[in-house]
């Protein structure tokens, strides 16, 4: 798999509107590889670290100019898809910005941190990362701050865990280091926020109950497109594929000690450890894939066609081939959240 060549100077330069006319140049490319058969796991492998050089080199530049403070001491923090190295063709950033020392306490220091962040963001749209909707983002104070301010926010998400405060722990598990320099902060918070998660059982009833389950129906037959689907049917394949497995086996991953933070890397660790039967393990293994494919070739579609990508799949637009492998995806996450359910019950008070 090979993608169009991308110049650093863009990246520095994103007025020049050469960031766009790349992405759309990646979309061909991606839609013409599809169309002859190509799997994801090799696209996503070789895109990842385009992607983290777009994220480094945007970073640098939009900070290029900030005084007092050493951006060897600014830690870019990525959450979601980015720290997972699952990142598509139009990904947003989810990130949070660690700070290893005291920060000036100063009006200038601080506006201009923010305008670099601002700068930062507006880059990486043009190169496919839409803001994050949710706001998981270094200008907002929640996700901004030292190892102090971060590690008393946890434990303040820990002694008060209703469910908004847990799942701002769970976005954390799913957190890397983007950092320049070699010395960060971030593993040891992490490790911290891994092992409150890992000893609650009351966060881990959370997390599948109010979580994952709560975000797919019961019964596939509440999906308006099961059964007899019609032409104008639609599905999130984001939310009701891929989300539901990438959050389920990073609960179950957590809280059976893995440290990895990619969907792959934990599926393997629960199959080392005979976790789930290794058929279904295998049927999850498909779903992801097809999954991540399915959302690539739509967003690839939505990119040419001139609009920002969509999630919903048509199914009139689908092949006799996806249909079928849609509904038995469907199938596929159904039980795995019936499993996610039954590991994970409500602890006696």
């Amino acid at each position: 798999m090979e993608f169009p060549e991308l110049e650093e100077h863009w990246v520095s330069h994103p007025e020049s509107g050469a960031g766009r006319a790349w992405l759309l140049s990646v979309a061909r490319t991606t839609e013409t590889y599809f169309q002859a058969g190509g799997q994801a796991g090799p696209w996503m492998q070789e895109f990842q670290a385009i992607r983290q050089r777009i994220v480094k080199t945007a970073w640098k530049t939009a900070m290029a100019d900030l005084k007092d403070v050493s951006l060897d001491h600014i830690d870019l923090v990525a959450f979601g898809s980015s720290a997972r190295a699952e990142d598509l063709l139009y990904s947003d950033l989810d990130h949070g910005v660690l700070l290893s020392t005291s920060p000036p306490q100063n009006f200038s220091w601080q506006e201009a941190v923010t305008q670099g962040m601002r700068r930062f963001a507006r880059t990486l749209m043009e190169f496919g990362f839409p803001p994050c909707h949710g706001y998981v983002m270094g200008l907002n104070d929640r996700w901004f701050g030292t190892q102090q301010q971060w590690l008393e926010r946890v434990e303040r998400y820990a002694s008060f865990p209703d469910w908004e405060q847990t799942r701002y722990l769970l976005i954390m598990l799913d957190g890397r280091s983007l950092s320049l320099s070699s010395c960060s902060d971030w593993p040891s918070l992490w490790e911290r926020v891994a092992a409150i998660v890992q000893k609650s059982a009351f966060l881990q009833w959370e997390a599948a109950h109010l979580g994952i389950a709560a975000t797919i129906p019961s019964r596939l037959s509440e999906l308006s497109w099961t059964g007899k689907p019609r032409q104008g049917d639609v599905l999130d394949i984001k939310e009701r594929v891929l989300v539901p497995i990438i959050h389920s086996l990073r609960l179950w991953g957590v809280a059976e000690g893995c440290k990895d933070l990619s969907s792959e890397a934990r599926l393997a660790f629960l199959r080392g450890r005979e976790i789930l039967h290794p058929s279904l393990l295998d049927w999850i293994e498909v779903a992801l894939h097809d999954g991540w494919r399915l959302r690539l070739q739509q967003q690839a579609t939505c990119l040419l066609a001139g609009r920002n990508p969509e999630e919903l799949l048509r199914w009139g637009e689908l092949s006799a081939a996806d249909q079928i492998a849609v509904l038995r995806h469907l199938d596929t996450v159904q039980e795995l959240v019936r499993q996610v359910k039954r590991k994970f019950r409500k602890p006696r008070s």
